[in-house]
């Protein structure tokens, strides 16, 4: 239910994030695109709502190793799972902001939860 807002507030953060970077911050000259963050934002939601309506973590653990490009076939095969999303490319360059704004997700459903 509370999918598109979740997306948005990552976006927003990461957004905040660039404009407010400091010298030397791994925010300073961070160049996304919102589309494709909402997307991944997304897919990760996504599997990870599957996970906790079925148990375990195979999900999202298919999800991550997508990411990571460490699936080759099986069952959750990259070309499976991926959802058209491709590799992320960007994993070694955007690392830390990719761990900064999925903490920020947490957050966010952390709070959503307490409500």
């Amino acid at each position: 239910m509370n999918r598109s807002f979740i997306q948005r507030e990552v976006t927003g953060y990461i957004r905040d994030q660039v404009a407010n970077a400091g010298v030397g911050s791994i925010w300073e000259n961070f160049d996304y695109d919102t589309v494709k963050c909402e997307r991944d934002v997304g897919f990760i939601l996504d599997r990870v709502k599957h996970d906790l309506g079925q148990g375990g973590n195979l999900k999202t653990r298919a999800a991550v190793q997508t990411f990571l490009n460490a699936l080759a076939d099986g069952p959750y095969s990259t070309a499976e799972e991926n959802n058209g999303t491709g590799l992320y490319a960007d994993l070694a360059s955007e690392g830390a902001q990719s761990v900064a704004a999925y903490n920020y997700m947490l957050t966010i459903i952390e709070n959503i939860q307490e409500r």
